[in-house]
C-alpha cells in the first residue's frame, strides 16, 4: 500500500508539474501565430522532455508494482461487516467514520489523556439523570473529535443506540436525520450473516425515501425508553444545533456530544450547568506536538523504534507537503525544505515576523490555492500575485494591508476575498482595474471601502456569483454617478446570487436611499447595516429567508419590531453600532427615539417563531417592555450598556434559558441596583433562566443560575 500511495503522490506531482512548467499552447491562424507556435515549441521543449520522461518512469513503477502483487498471491479481500456495517458500505458507525478520516493513526491519544479522564466521570455520573449534552470546542485540529471518538468508543456498548455524524459545510437537517436513524436503527449485534446485511439495505432504502416528518417520528419512537450516545462533530452554527437538538427525546441517561471550533455555538449548547458540561481545548505542549509527530512518522514507516523514527524525522522528504500550517514565528516555516511549486494550502494566521524573502517564497507557490494571511504583520501585496493562477482564498483580515494590487485581476479562480481590520478600523481598496475586468468568480468579498474617489470600485453588476459583500466603509455622496452604480449593483445582486450583505454607512445617506429600490432583494439570509440612518428599509419585512438580521441600534424603536416581527425564519436579531461610532451622537439619536416612543421600547405579543437570540449593545437602553406571549421561542437575551433604564416582562419570555447583561465602564450606582434587581427576580421565574452578569470596571463577571444558591 505504501507503494502505491508513493506513486499516487509522484502522479499528483507530475500532473502538477505539467500545469506549473506548460502553459496552454497557442491556437489561431496567422502568421504571427505560426511564428508564435514555434517559439513556444523550442522554448517548452526541455520540460516537455522531462514529463515524458517521468511518465515513462511512473508507467514502469506501476506496472513494477502490478507484477509484484501477482507474484506474490496478494488477493484484495473485501473488508468483513463490523458491527452496524453493511457490505454496500452505505451505513457506518461513529468508529469506522472516524478511523475512516485518519491515514496515520497512533495507540492511544496523545495529550488529551487528563481531558478524557475528566469527561469520562462526566459520562458516567449519575447525579442528572435526563439527557446530558457535552460542549467541546477549540481550534481546528486541537482533539475536539479525538476526545470525542475516546469516550464513543469507550462508553459506546453502555447505551442502548448510538450514532455519529459529521455536521457538512452547509447545514442539510433532513441528510442529518437520515444519518443518525440509519445508525441507531442498526442491530445490537453482529450476528445474522446475509439475513442481517439484505435488512440492513432494505432499512437503508426505505431510510432514503423518508420524508422529513417521517424521519422526525421514525427517530423519536425508536429512541423511545432507550438510553442513545450521539456525537455531533463539527457544528458551524447555533441555528444547526437548535434544530438538531429539537429532533432528540430527552431520554433517561443518554448522552450527547458537540464538537465546534466556535465558543459562541458551545455556549448555545448548554442549557442547565447541572447536567450539562462545556470543555475547552487547549494546543498541545510542545512536548506533546513532537511526541505525536514522531509517533506518527513511526506509524507511517511501519516501525516502533522510536530512535528510527526521529532518524527518518531529520531526513524526511518534504517534496509530498501540500499544506503547510505555521503558528508563532514566520523563523520556523520550513520553505528551504519544501518542493514550492506544488504546495495548495498555507495558512500563517497569526504569524509575525514578516520579511521580505518569506514574500518572495510565498510568491513562488505558483499552484497555490489557499492563503492566510490574517493577523499577520503583514502590509501589502506586491504585484507578483498575479502569478498565481490557481489562487481560490485570499485570506488577509486583521492586517495592515488597505489596497489590492492591479494584477489582481488576473486570477480567475478567485472566489473568496477576506479584508479589513475592525478593531484598527482598516478597510480594504480594490483597484480601478476591478471595474474594468471584474472578478466574475468571486463569491465573498469582505472588509472592503467604497469613498467618492474616482478610482474607487462601486459598480458590481459584473460580479455575478458574488454571495456576500461587506462594505465596512461606505463614504459616497449622494447623488453621484458612484451612489446610483452602487444602489444598481445591490439591487441587481440581491435578485439573483447576493445572499449576505453588510453596510457600514458613516455619512453618505445610503441606507435611507435603499428603501427606494424598485426591485428589493428577496433572497438575503444575512443583512447587517450600520450606520446613523433612523429609517428601516420597509422591504426587510418581506425577506422570507432572513435568518441573520443586525440593524444599528438608531433604529431600536417599537415600530421597528413591529416590521420585524413577521419574518418567519429569523433566528437572532441583533441592535448594535460599528466600532468607530462616537457615543454622544447615539445618545442623542437614543434619546429621541425613547421620546417618539411614549419612554419605552414594547415587544407585542405575537411574532419572531424562530427567534432564538436577541442582542441589544447601546450606550443607552430605555425602558424594555415584553408583552404577554412575546417572543415566545426566545432562548437567550444579551444586553450591553451604559445606563439601563429597566426591564419590564421578562417572565413573559417562556422560553428563555440565559440573559447576559454587560455593565460598560461608565455605568453608574443606579444601572447597576437595576441590575441586581433583575438578577434576583429572575430566580422567581418558572423558567428559571441563568443570569450571567459582565462588569467592565475591573471586577470581571458572575454567573448565578436560580435554581442554586450562590
Amino acid at each position: 500500500m505504501k507503494q502505491v500511495r508513493d506513486i499516487a503522490y509522484d502522479m499528483e506531482d507530475c500532473v502538477d508539474d505539467f500545469a506549473h512548467r506548460l502553459r496552454h499552447d497557442p491556437r489561431g491562424d496567422g502568421c504571427l501565430v505560426e511564428v508564435y507556435r514555434a517559439l513556444y515549441e523550442i522554448y517548452t521543449c526541455r520540460p516537455r522532455c522531462d514529463i515524458a520522461a517521468k511518465l515513462a518512469e511512473l508507467k514502469n513503477r506501476a506496472q513494477q508494482v502490478g507484477e509484484r502483487r501477482l507474484r506474490y498471491g496478494v488477493v484484495l479481500n473485501p473488508i468483513p461487516p463490523q458491527r452496524g456495517e453493511t457490505r454496500n458500505g452505505d451505513q457506518t458507525t461513529g468508529e469506522n467514520q472516524v478511523a475512516g478520516r485518519r491515514l496515520i493513526t497512533v495507540k492511544e491519544p496523545i495529550g488529551v489523556a487528563r481531558a478524557i479522564e475528566k469527561l469520562e466521570a462526566w459520562m458516567k455520573s449519575q447525579s442528572h439523570k435526563n439527557r446530558g449534552v457535552l460542549a467541546i470546542h477549540g481550534f481546528g485540529g486541537g482533539g475536539k473529535s479525538t476526545i470525542a471518538a475516546a469516550l464513543y468508543r469507550k462508553h459506546g456498548q453502555n447505551f442502548d443506540c448510538r450514532a455519529w455524524v459529521t455536521m457538512p459545510q452547509k447545514f442539510d437537517d433532513r441528510a442529518v436525520l437520515r444519518s443518525i436513524l440509519s445508525q441507531v436503527m442498526l442491530p445490537a449485534t453482529a450476528s445474522g450473516g446475509g439475513d442481517r446485511r439484505r435488512r440492513g439495505g432494505s432499512r437503508h432504502a426505505k431510510i432514503e425515501t423518508m420524508s422529513q416528518e417521517q424521519l422526525i417520528k421514525g427517530l423519536k419512537n425508536h429512541l423511545q425508553n432507550k438510553s442513545y450516545i450521539l456525537v455531533v462533530d463539527d457544528v458551524r452554527s447555533a441555528e444547526a444545533w437548535q434544530t438538531i437538538r429539537q429532533y432528540l427525546p430527552d431520554e433517561e441517561g443518554s448522552r450527547v456530544v458537540v464538537t465546534t471550533r466556535f465558543e459562541a455555538v458551545a455556549g448555545e449548547c448548554i442549557l442547565d450547568r447541572q447536567k450539562d458540561m462545556l470543555h475547552h481545548v487547549d494546543r498541545l505542549s510542545d512536548d506533546d506536538a513532537k511526541r505525536l509527530f514522531q509517533e506518527s512518522v513511526s506509524e507511517s514507516i511501519h516501525s516502533s523504534d522510536v530512535k528510527h523514527a526521529k532518524e527518518t524525522m531529520d531526513r524526511m522528504n518534504l517534496s509530498h507537503v501540500r499544506s503547510v500550517t505555521v503558528f508563532g514565528s514566520l523563523n520556523q516555516l520550513p520553505f528551504m525544505s519544501l518542493k514550492l511549486g506544488i504546495v495548495q494550502v498555507l495558512d500563517l494566521e497569526g504569524c509575525k515576523g514578516f520579511k521580505k524573502q518569506h514574500v518572495k517564497d510565498i510568491f513562488k507557490m505558483l499552484l497555490l490555492k489557499y492563503l492566510n494571511l490574517r493577523g499577520t504583520d503583514i502590509n501589502s501585496i506586491p504585484s507578483k500575485i498575479g502569478k498565481l493562477r490557481y489562487l481560490e482564498t485570499l485570506d488577509i483580515r486583521d492586517t495592515n494591508v488597505q489596497k489590492l494590487p492591479d494584477a489582481i485581476v488576473q486570477l480567475e479562480r478567485l472566489t473568496s476575498i477576506l479584508g479589513g481590520n475592525t478593531m484598527a478600523q482598516v478597510t480594504l481598496k480594490l483597484p480601478a482595474e476591478a471595474t474594468k475586468k471584474p472578478l466574475r468568480t468571486l463569491h465573498i468579498l469582505s472588509g472592503i471601502e467604497i469613498t467618492g474617489e474616482p478610482t474607487s470600485v462601486n459598480d458590481f453588476h459584473g460580479y455575478t456569483a458574488l454571495r456576500k459583500l461587506g462594505i465596512h466603509k461606505l463614504q459616497i455622496q449622494e447623488g453621484t454617478p458612484g451612489f446610483k452604480a452602487l444602489l444598481s449593483s445591490i439591487q441587481y445582486l440581491g435578485g439573483s446570487s447576493l445572499k449576505n450583505l453588510l453596510i457600514n454607512d458613516e455619512c453618505s445617506g445610503f441606507i435611507d436611499a435603499l428603501d427606494s429600490l424598485t426591485s428589493p432583494p428577496r433572497y438575503f439570509h444575512s443583512l447587517q447595516l450600520y450606520g446613523m440612518f433612523i429609517k428601516v428599509p420597509r422591504w426587510i419585512a418581506h425577506l422570507t429567508e432572513l435568518k441573520n438580521l443586525t440593524l444599528s441600534v438608531t433604529v431600536l424603536r417599537t415600530d421597528t419590531l413591529e416590521l420585524l416581527q413577521k419574518l418567519p425564519r429569523m433566528f437572532c436579531l441583533i441592535f448594535s453600532s460599528w466600532t468607530s461610532s462616537k457615543d454622544l451622537d447615539l445618545v442623542d439619536i437614543l434619546e429621541k427615539n425613547k421620546s417618539d416612543s411614549e419612554g419605552q421600547i414594547l415587544v407585542k405579543h405575537g411574532g419572531f417563531d424562530c427567534l432564538k437570540l436577541l442582542r441589544l449593545d447601546a450606550p443607552l437602553l430605555p425602558l424594555l417592555v415584553f408583552s404577554e406571549r412575546a417572543m415566545g421561542n426566545l432562548e437567550r437575551l444579551d444586553m450591553k450598556f451604559n445606563t439601563l433604564e429597566g426591564v419590564f416582562g421578562m417572565d413573559n419570555l417562556a422560553s428563555l434559558r440565559e440573559v447576559h447583561m454587560t455593565a460598560g465602564e461608565k455605568a453608574g450606582e443606579i444601572t447597576k441596583s437595576i441590575v441586581r434587581e433583575l438578577e434576583a427576580e429572575a430566580g422567581k421565574y418558572a423558567n428559571t433562566p441563568r443570569v450571567v452578569v459582565y462588569e467592565l470596571a475591573g471586577r470581571g463577571s458572575r454567573s448565578h443560575t436560580p435554581n442554586d444558591p450562590e
